[in-house]
Order: structure tokens, then sequence, then C-alpha cells
């Protein structure tokens, strides 16, 4: 199966400095050396491991669960690594305990889908910083294998070797292909410890950009509570809250976000993106609103932090019956029961209808099959196929959406943008 997850293929690099600040004793001067550290956003997390050469190696982070003691994060990582699932799953990944939370750290670039990165080590301000752009090359149109089956543009140079040869894995495997390039991102991580995802204009929004802000690994138990603190607002106060609008916060809510919030304003961040981000100085009410629209106001801790990403399953479809569509992996929150979620999807306009989970017989529209280990594991990619209707017959582009709904409340956990299937 192709993973495809934005920033997630940032690959592993060492890079020269240019104009820094240099070291010193006093406590108050950063130089390079003071990067080393975690960066952490309520989507992913990125490590970076200075060396004394001021050269560095980027890793990425993804959240497994956050403890109330260490003594319960470190069993936790110790759960992680005595699961057979996480070795098959996630080749040569390390587990990272911080500040009560347990990370899977994985070297950026370890699936390889065309997206590229420039990266500059700077000093602004006497902070110095790194600033990553990142850009995606889509390959169009399909590739020919030597014994003459073709597959799509989009599997070649993807990490996994998909014709019987493996030639689409090949040095100059994708010179035959025409492509395109853009540019979806600029990271900044700043010595101070805080950092911003900056996406380009159309990325998330149609006409502007989005930032998401990142902060030291101390940030990310303060937003588990968050949730826990949610799950216990009366009615009254969760229908007066707006994600985006801190006003609007309950007291206890309020005060424990604000010193976060006081430390990311008090960086060198804001002022460095001030241009792209319209100025906005809350990291943690940001968070929310992201959470929130993607939990669609619902608070419960357990959907809050969830996260999922669908691509094509890469099917030349025919007048056939039960072909792949699409893939779904859980990419940000804990295993899944099929018993709490259902999974929909529409297709070409129509209406969505239920899909069948993996323990149940496929139905007409369509079904969701796993790995038969009977739940929706972390980083694992489920695939909607059809069922025993016809739903992508060939003739045309198959455009399909997908949704995720919470079983016990019916509130909506995530929708998908089109998706040309």
């Amino acid at each position: 199966m192709k993973k495809i997850v934005l920033l997630m293929t940032i690959m592993m690099t060492l890079a020269g400095c240019t104009d820094l600040a240099e070291d010193s004793t006093d406590s108050g001067v950063l130089t390079a050396q003071d990067l080393d550290g975690l960066y952490m956003s309520v989507m992913f997390g990125l490590e970076v491991e200075m060396n004394s050469d001021d050269t560095f190696v980027i890793s990425e982070l993804d959240v497994y669960d956050c403890y109330e003691t260490k003594v319960d994060a470190d069993a936790g990582a110790a759960e992680i690594l005595d699961d057979e699932m996480f070795a098959e799953e996630y080749d040569e990944a390390t587990v990272v305990v911080s500040d009560n939370c347990v990370y899977i750290k994985t070297s950026l670039g370890s699936d390889d889908d065309g997206t590229t990165f420039a990266t500059t080590l700077i000093t602004q301000a006497a902070v110095p910083y790194i600033e990553m752009v990142v850009t995606s090359t889509d390959f169009e149109g399909e590739f020919t294998c030597d014994d003459g089956e073709t597959i799509p543009a989009d599997w070649v140079n993807d990490g996994e070797e998909d014709c019987d040869g493996g030639e689409d894995e090949g040095e100059n495997a994708g010179d035959s292909l025409e492509s395109e390039s853009m540019e979806i991102a600029t990271v900044y991580l700043a010595a101070d410890g805080h950092g911003s995802l900056v996406y380009a204009e159309g990325v998330m929004e149609e006409d502007s950009t989005f930032c998401l802000p990142l902060g030291p690994s101390s940030v990310m138990p303060i937003f588990y509570q968050t949730g826990d603190l949610l799950d216990n607002l009366s009615d009254e106060e969760l229908e007066g809250l707006e994600w985006d609008d801190e006003s609007t916060y309950p007291t206890q809510l309020s005060d424990l976000i604000s010193t976060v919030n006081q430390n990311y304003a008090d960086s060198s961040i804001p002022g460095l993106t001030d241009s792209l981000c319209g100025g906005f100085t809350s990291m943690m009410a940001t968070w929310l609103a992201w959470g929130g629209n993607l939990a669609e106001a619902n608070t419960d801790s357990d959907f809050l932090l969830y996260d999922f990403s669908v691509y094509s399953a890469g099917t030349t479809f025919s007048t056939a019956t039960g072909e792949a569509i699409v893939y779904v992996s859980l990419d940000t929150g804990d295993d899944l029961s099929w018993s709490t979620v259902n999974v929909q999807m529409k297709a070409d306009g129509g209406v969505y209808v239920e899909c069948t989970n993996p323990d149940k017989t496929s139905a007409a529209g369509c079904a969701v099959s796993d790995n038969d280990d009977g739940k929706w594991a972390f980083g694992e990619e489920v695939t909607i196929s059809e069922g025993s209707d016809d739903i992508c017959d060939g003739t045309g582009t198959c455009e399909v959406q997908v949704r995720i709904i919470d079983r016990r409340t019916n509130n909506l956990i995530y929708e998908s943008n089109t998706i040309n299937a």
C-alpha cells in the first residue's frame, strides 16, 4: 500500500550553517546547539539532533500517548516495543519518551513519495532557526514495467516495488513520466524551542496560507489535559465555546493554557511569521480550533486527538465489483475498535453510504478490510472497496469522499476532501 502523509516524508539530512551566533557560556545567548530538541504540534512532531559542528539530523515523531507519570510512560513505551505489530508497521523505528509522552521516531523520508525539501540554518534577531521548504512532485500517467504491466505513475519511487523486477524503484524510473512540482509548506524551527508550520496558499485553505504553531515537548501533555477538561464541561459551557475565540473559553481552560500561549507569544516565531500567519500568538487556541474542526465540536477526548488520511488505491477500474477504491490511514490516535466507528463513503456526487466493517459480510455499497487483527491500529492503512455494486465502473473519473462517524454519539470525527480514485 502507498502511505502518503503530508510532511511525514521529509528525509533525514545534514546541513551547514550560515551566519550563526557564536557559541557562548552566557545562558541568555542562543546558539545553533539550542536547536537540539523536540518540536511538537497537534498533528505531528519533529526531533532535531544537533552535531557538534552545527550539522543536524531531523526525525519524525508520531504521538502515541501521554501519561500521568514517567513510570506509566515508560510502561507504555515497553508495551509498544513488545508489540509484534510495531515491528511489522515501523521499519527501524525507535520509541522516545519525553515529558511523560511516548513518541514513535522514524527517519524522515522513510517513505519516499516524491516529497523533498530545502533546509537552511539561519540566525535572525540573534535567534538561530531552521527553515525547511517542502516540495511535492506529482507524477502523471502510467509507468510500464519491463514485462509490459502498467502501474500508476505515483507508485514510482515510492519505496515499494510494484513491478516484478523492481524497476519502478530504479534511480531513473521517473525519467519517462511527466511531473509537476508544488511547494507545499515551510517549516520554521527556532532555537528558543518554538516553531511554525506554514502551509502554502491553496494547500489547506483556498485563498490563503494556513499556519500551525509548534512548541517544546512540555506542551503535549497539557494539550491532552485540555481534552480531559473538555470532557467535564457542562452542555451550556460547550455551547458557548468557539474554538478560535479564547474569550469564549471557560476560566479553567484559559488558566490551563495561558502559560503555553504566553511562552509562544514571547518566542521569536510570531515575529518571524507575522507576514504569513496574520500575527496570531495563541498556540493552544490554534491547536484546539484545528482539533475542534476535525471533530466537528465532538468533545470526547478519545476522538479529539484523532486524524486520518485518505488516498487513491491506484486501481484501474473495470465493470467488476469488489475493486479497491481508496486507502485510509489512522495517523493520529490510539487503536480503534470497529464497534466505535462508522466509515462512510460517497462516489461521484452521490450520497454517503455506510461501509461494512471488516468483521461483517460485504453489503452493496462499500466495504472496509484490514489486516484481520480485529481493530484499526495506529499507523494502519485499511482499504475501502466496492461491495456487490460496481461503484467505479471505469467509464470516467471516480471521485469519492470518506467520512468517519463516532457510533456512540453520531458525531463527525473526520471528513476527507474529494479524492480522485
